[in-house]
């Protein structure tokens, strides 16, 4: 019997880093590494949505096409320009209700935010495992979990190859990809 484990994607961070790295994240490819030849038991992929920006939502039906179940908040536009939408709440809270159901969580993201998130999940005997840029992670983060994955050392992660892993293993599964659930976080 397979390792069962769950993907949980900071959406907001991973997409910053690889702009700053100059990439971008081919999701697809990053669901076949974080799985490897474990159980999927869930996908989660958290993001801010700018309900007037319809290329989002392109973006969301994409991750849900292809193995996500995408968790959305309204972001908040600052008088200074800065958007934001933080998720770290529903991250924390649907990993600590799967956890029980888990070997291995794996977190996308470099937020040292997560800290004692990892902590707890691992207290509860499930093995914690980070992929993200080395160089947007918190040191404490990189410390605390039990396997630390520089995304660039990955093959192919970065975008150009096509989506064709999770979604037969959906459908061998008899699996549907999941509805987005746009609007169900709130400010």
């Amino acid at each position: 019997m397979g390792q069962n484990v769950g993907v949980f994607v900071d959406v907001s961070n991973l997409f910053y880093s690889a702009k700053s790295a100059g990439v971008e994240v081919n999701y697809c490819r990053l669901l076949d590494y974080a799985t490897a030849s474990r159980d999927l038991i869930r996908a989660c992929a958290y993001t801010g949505i700018d309900p007037e920006n319809n290329s989002q939502k392109k973006f969301i039906d994409f991750l849900s096409a292809n193995g996500y179940k995408v968790v959305c908040k309204d972001i908040h536009k600052y008088d200074t320009g800065r958007i934001k939408a933080n998720l770290d709440i529903e991250i924390a809270v649907d990993m600590m209700l799967i956890a029980q159901n888990l070997d291995v969580v794996v977190l996308v993201s470099g937020d040292g935010d997560f800290a004692r998130l990892v902590r707890a999940i691992q207290d509860k005997g499930v093995r914690f495992e980070l992929i993200s840029f080395g160089i947007s992670t918190s040191n404490e983060l990189i410390n605390l979990v039990d396997r630390f994955t520089e995304i660039s050392t990955i093959t192919d992660i970065f975008r150009n190859g096509g989506c064709h892993g999770i979604a037969p293993i959906l459908h061998e599964r008899g699996m549907q990809p999941a509805t987005p659930f746009i609007g169900l976080a709130h400010n």
